[in-house]
């Protein structure tokens, strides 16, 4: 037994560079025996390269690194005191049950083979942990394998353990040990790592909770000061710079809970039904409903169905051959209670007032039907339609992706990008929100156009990583730019492109797509008097081999002498700014060389990635 108050790991600004040029910068981070500390971020990258660098696998650094009290080295050996479960189980075939789970404990091997069966029975009952012994290790389920690493694990009492993507890694038998297995590794006064994107994870099973985004640490806060006031540490998780003070209210909370129900997409089909239930959820709390079923239909036959599972209300079911006649339509669909329309379609039901009805056509094979229902009459105008349309986008995002990558390698990666995009999109209507709670006057179609454009962006981007003929991770930036000018036709203001072919990775693709969209709506709607007949935005893309840099410049009345970009506290240049911290990039606003106007300027180091030929849209 060791101290319970024994410090295991120390970082204080640490630095360094990880799996695939990504960035570890700045890092302070600490950890003691018999506690949890929960790592908290929503980008899988980063969780592997903070798991690499507890590991041994990055010794290249600097700043202070300290290990059990020691610096750590080439030299230094990791394998018995820090252990990690979230890779592949390590199983001998050669030997049984219980000697694979006391294999590290018990020395010498004539010892483990008389001991083994009684210390594993021992184990089993101190953890609460079950497991058949008696059966035959080439037997075993992948499930049942994972759960001997658990106990082995438990009865080596390593230092300190790393959990890295457990919930993902373990599969949904197994995931109820989790708590167990921390418990008993605690009493033990072992120090736990758990690398999560999981809100409510971090919550359930963390005494600290530390929020890791773009390559650094941005806060460390108590578990139970999160759960009195969560609103910090959802800024922080969200990538943007907070607007507002501390204080939340209802709804700020519920945005919170619907960030952390999209969580860990995982590689089966059985993920693909877990996604959809987590939109289904987000999108009963979004539209203020009680109740949502979503219909999936492939080759005319229904392969499956999945409901919010609230249990609000009990659902009235469509038959098969509704499901395929109201496919044919094309927009939502409305169904009063006093409806003949409500009446041939659904059983009678006291509790449900309105249903509506949103059809997903994707190709000819694979559709999907949205039915959501409500316990008392709603009209479904205003915003509404608006969000029950972002939300089918997702589902059908979650739909292609399955149907296009299966089973393959790519898939998880993929489901990590579907998760961070709706995420991104549930972070860029909080601020809009936030906004809109302080402005003095609201407009509520200039706010959903705007975040309309917003969300159009993050799937424009999903949208040319997917025509990429060889299935790489990148983006053609300069094809990117064009799709959102075109988001801008019609307004009056000639758009006038100057780009490089630029080839960006996948994530920054998302960041540089909003910045952009946000450069170009500033301009449209600050820069020009309602009388000026000339209004002209230009975009200018370069890329000089060792930079990459991004304008927008219009030909309008300019900046006012007071403007400051730092004190300027709008939700675009809130997003911005932000993005340009995370590019490590610098932002200017300058007069540009012809006179008139304004131009802002985006500069940051370009990675060495091969161009991506431009696809036509």
């Amino acid at each position: 037994m060791f101290d319970l108050h024994e410090q295991l790991i120390q970082m204080e600004a640490l630095s360094s560079v990880a799996q695939g040029g990504k960035r570890l910068h700045d890092i302070g981070f600490d950890l003691y025996s018999g506690e949890t500390h929960v790592l908290l971020s929503t980008f899988a990258y980063n969780q592997r390269n903070f798991c690499d660098l507890l590991t041994g696998s990055i010794l290249r650094y600097t700043g202070r690194f300290d290990l059990l009290g020691k610096p750590l080295t080439a030299k230094s050996r990791l394998e018995k005191d820090v252990q990690v479960i979230g890779l592949e189980p390590l199983i001998f075939p050669s030997l049984s049950v219980a000697e694979n789970i006391m294999i590290g404990n018990l020395r010498p091997r004539w010892f483990v083979r008389l001991n083994a069966i009684e210390h594993s029975m021992r184990l089993m009952e101190r953890t609460g942990i079950a497991l058949n012994i008696c059966k035959p290790v080439s037997s075993m389920t992948f499930d049942e394998l994972k759960t001997i690493e658990l106990l082995r694990i438990c009865a080596n009492e390593p230092r300190i353990v790393v959990f890295f993507d457990a919930i993902n890694y373990l599969g949904s038998e197994n995931r109820g040990l989790i708590p167990k297995v921390i418990r008993y590794l605690k009493r033990r006064g072992c120090g736990i790592v758990y690398l999560t994107s999981s809100f409510e994870e971090a919550l359930a099973l963390g005494d600290r909770i530390s929020v890791l985004d773009s390559g650094t640490i941005k806060g460390t806060f108590p578990v139970e000061d999160v759960r009195r006031n969560p609103g910090e540490i959802a800024y922080l998780l969200s990538g943007w710079e907070s607007l507002v003070g501390a204080g939340q209210d209802e709804d700020d909370l519920a945005v919170l809970e619907a960030m952390a129900n999209i969580d860990n997409l995982m590689r089966s089909d059985a993920e693909l039904r877990r996604v959809i239930e987590h939109i289904a959820k987000d999108l009963v709390k979004a539209l203020g409903a009680d109740s949502a079923v979503i219909y999936l239909v492939e080759d005319e036959r229904m392969s499956d169905v999945i409901s919010s599972g609230d249990g609000a209300l009990p659902l009235p079911m469509l038959r098969h051959t509704d499901v395929m006649a109201l496919l044919q339509d094309s927009e939502e669909l409305v169904f009063q209670t006093g409806d003949e329309a409500f009446h041939r379609l659904f059983l009678p039901n006291e509790l449900v007032q309105t249903i509506v009805c949103y059809p997903l056509r994707m190709d000819g094979k694979k559709n999907a039907l949205i039915q959501v229902m409500f316990s008392h009459t709603c009209e479904f105008t205003g915003k509404l339609p608006v969000y029950l349309r972002m939300y089918a986008r997702e589902v059908v995002m979650a739909i292609e992706t399955s149907r296009r990558l299966g089973n393959s390698v790519l898939l998880q990666e993929t489901h990590h990008r579907i998760k961070n995009n709706l995420q991104m999109v549930h972070n860029l209507l909080y601020l809009q929100k936030v906004d809109a709670q302080t402005a003095d006057t609201v407009d509520v179609c200039d706010i959903l156009d705007t975040a309309m454009h917003r969300i159009k962006c993050i799937s424009s981007v999903h949208a040319l990583l997917c025509r990429d003929w060889f299935g790489r991770n990148v983006v053609n930036l300069k094809t990117l730019i064009l799709e959102i000018m075109r988001m801008y036709q019609g307004m009056g203001v000639e758009m006038v492109p100057e780009l490089d072919e630029t080839s960006v990775a996948y994530n920054d693709a998302i960041s540089l797509s909003l910045a952009t969209n946000e450069l170009i709506a500033n301009c449209i709607k600050h820069a020009f008097p309602q009388d000026q007949p000339d209004k002209k935005i230009t975009i200018r893309l370069r890329n000089t081999g060792a930079d990459i840099r991004l304008s927008v410049c219009d030909n309008g009345v300019g900046l006012s002498p007071s403007f400051s970009a730092d004190e300027t506290q709008s939700v675009g240049m809130s997003i911005i700014k932000s993005i340009v911290s995370e590019l490590q990039g610098t932002l200017n606003y300058r007069k540009p060389a012809s006179g008139a106007g304004t131009e802002a300027h985006i500069c940051f180091e370009r990675q060495s990635i091969s161009p991506v030929v431009a696809l036509k849209p």
